[in-house]
């Protein structure tokens, strides 16, 4: 019987969201803790066409 790949789940999680909005703070591991302002801040620069992980990284989101 072959044997199961391990990277399954890793691979059909969706991309749809960046992570540190599809995960509450507390599952972001190393990630600092995002402020609702930060976030806030965060998706008007993202309105503004910055992109979204550039964003993310910008205000800790």
């Amino acid at each position: 019987m072959p044997r199961r790949r391990k990277s399954f789940a890793i691979r059909k999680r969706s991309h749809s969201a960046p992570a540190a909005v599809r995960l509450p703070p507390s599952r972001t591991g190393k990630r600092k803790q995002w402020t609702e302002e930060n976030m806030l801040l965060a998706l008007k620069a993202v309105e503004e066409g910055v992109s979204v992980s550039k964003a993310a990284q910008d205000f800790n989101v």
